[in-house]
């Protein structure tokens, strides 16, 4: 499925646009022409003012709610009630005219507004009950409209005229008082039968929606509920209760703002939500990939959401745990958004349909998404590269001392028996009894430098690659080392043996800082502490010298600490001035 067909289709809305913000001053001005109606006919400023406050606040929410999804057929729908209820001042002119306008328009905005709670969010009413209870509701009251001006007294269309006497007649035909009373009693039946289904409706979308569509349509759904008591309770109770301050239409007036404030609520939590993507991608930057659908779905607010990751070899998109998510689904739930980047697909979201409801949301989470997978395979494809070029420093660390060790067993099986079967050779001739004196003192002096040269090979060759540390590991190797040194070395270690990698190193770094110590540091005095904790080799060596080294300098320090790190560990050094220094080497060791 994808990305287009995941949004909701978007039309050319230019009339549209021009309509809803010709609508504002329209209704501004009708409005007060018809609470004017009520004014001059000696009506309470006061409650002139609350009419006016209220339906000018309702109005104004609809138009917040329209201008959100111009294409979506819920907020003309609202437009239209508040507005009526607005301007229905109008029903008390006494012109026959606008008393038959009146009488239909308060008849048919019965079903505008069962079409705007039934049809929400999507502006479509989505099942065969809610599209037959809205035409059953638009029929009914045609049908009751045309009857009741076809046959009601003229003072009873709305409880009569305003400034001067109803018409005499009807709009169509005769005044029969008596028939149109039984007309209202079965229209009055019919209403109750009519919220009673309404009511139902809601009441079983409330019980079966998705968490998420619940909490997206609560607000409006119970508005609903209530104005649908108000009806009941403004068609069975008497009118006029109280004058224009009577209960009813207190309760009508609060029940027409609670239904726009519901629906204005939605529009809130929609821009919140889109807004949400905003930190979302703050959360997401370097993210890793499991991180990812956890977010989303606290962003969407849909715990059913899953992700599945684009796998190149397989063809199929996996979720974290290597499972196989298909964008075969419920279709009556569920929805798939697919996400592409600029290479191919990238990963496949499978999540509540109402999101789809909120096409500017969708593009926001896609948008996001596409971000943070993208961001995901590139760190993974750096983590994979960084791998590739630790396991080759690992490789090259170990050939080298692999190298070091063949040469150290060629020099001691090779140049060095050669050296000493020269000197046997040397011992030999000296032996001779025609050798002169001359002759054996150059023997002599041979044999020496000969025995020297033995030295400084056997020197080298532990210096390549010590054998005792293989023989006898790095406490054994530390011993000797310290025992060759040229000042007091002081050397605690365990006997255990570590790893080959773990021993060559750690007697490489130490040896090499013990040379520093000699070289460099004037010491007099040297530590050298090896211990295991928390799965690691940790290596301190301290000395008394003059400090001050520098780490940044000097190619040793360079090669000790691309050494440790070869193998994933680090290094630190502490040198002040005058105060010694302290290397610290950190080895990991499963």
């Amino acid at each position: 499925m994808s990305e287009r067909a995941a949004s909701v289709t978007r039309v050319d809305v230019g009339f549209g646009t021009w309509l809803r913000r010709a609508a504002w001053p329209a209704v501004l001005i009708a409005g007060l022409a018809a609470e004017s109606i009520l004014w001059r006919n000696g009506t309470s400023a006061s409650y002139v003012v609350y009419d006016l406050a209220v339906g000018f606040t309702a109005v104004f929410l609809s138009l917040i709610v329209w201008g959100d999804e111009p294409s979506n057929a819920v907020g003309p729908l609202l437009f239209v009630y508040t507005t009526w209820l607005l301007v229905s001042p109008v029903r008390y002119l006494p012109n026959t005219f606008w008393i038959s306008v009146s009488w239909i328009a308060q008849a048919l905005v019965v079903g505008v507004f069962a079409q705007a709670v039934l049809a929400y969010p999507t502006g479509r009413l989505g099942n065969r009950w809610a599209r037959a209870l809205v035409a059953f509701a638009y029929g009914q009251a045609a049908v009751f409209a045309v009857i009741g001006l076809a046959i009601a007294p003229a003072e009873q269309l709305f409880g009569g005229c305003l400034g001067a006497p109803c018409p005499a007649t009807p709009p169509f035909a005769s005044s029969n008082p008596d028939l149109f009373t039984h007309v209202q009693d079965a229209q009055n039946v019919v209403d109750v039968f009519l919220v009673v289904c309404f009511a139902a409706l809601l009441v079983q979308r409330i019980a079966t929606a998705t968490s998420r569509r619940r909490r997206q349509c609560i607000a409006v759904w119970l508005a609903g509920l209530l104005a649908g008591a108000s009806f009941l309770l403004d068609t069975l109770l008497p009118q006029g209760f109280g004058g224009v301050w009577d209960a009813n239409d207190i309760i009508s007036h609060g029940v027409r703002l609670i239904v726009a404030l519901a629906f204005f609520a939605g529009v809130y939590m929609r821009r919140v939500e889109r807004a949400r993507v905003a930190d979302m991608l703050v959360e997401l930057a370097g993210s890793q990939a499991p991180s990812i659908e956890p977010a989303l779905s606290r962003v969407l607010r849909d715990p059913s959401l899953r992700l599945g990751y684009w796998h190149a070899d397989r063809h199929v998109y996996l979720d974290g745990a290597g499972r196989v998510v298909s964008p075969t689904f419920d279709g009556s739930t569920e929805a798939a958004t697919l996400v592409t980047g600029n290479s191919g697909p990238l990963g496949l979201l499978v999540h509540d349909r109402a999101v789809l409801q909120d096409p500017r949301l969708v593009e926001s989470v896609v948008a996001a998404t596409r971000l943070a997978l993208e961001n995901a395979r590139l760190q993974a494809q750096l983590r994979a590269r960084l791998d590739e070029v630790r396991d080759s420093r690992a490789r090259i660390v170990r050939a080298g001392d692999e190298a070091r060790r063949s040469l150290e067993r060629d020099l001691h099986d090779g140049a060095q028996q050669r050296l000493l079967s020269i000197g046997l050779a040397l011992q030999l001739a000296r032996a001779e009894e025609s050798t002169d004196m001359s002759t054996r003192a150059l023997l002599d002096e041979a044999e020496a430098e000969l025995e020297a040269a033995v030295a400084e090979l056997r020197d080298l060759a532990r210096g390549i690659h010590p054998g005792v540390l293989t023989d006898h590991g790095l406490a054994g190797a530390l011993g000797i080392l310290a025992r060759r040194m040229a000042m007091p070395v002081h050397i605690l270690a365990p006997p255990d043996r570590m790893p080959e990698a773990i021993e060559t190193t750690a007697y490489f770094v130490i040896s090499e800082a013990l040379q520093n110590a000699v070289k460099h540091a004037q010491a007099s005095h040297v530590s050298v502490t090896v211990r295991n904790a928390d799965h690691a080799v940790h290596i301190d060596v301290c000395d008394d010298g003059v400090g001050g080294a520098d780490p940044e300098r000097g190619s040793g320090i360079r090669g000790l600490r691309d050494r440790v790190e070869s193998i994933d560990g680090d290094m630190s050094i502490e040198s002040v001035a005058g105060r010694g220094t302290r290397l610290r080497v950190r080895l990991p060791c499963e």
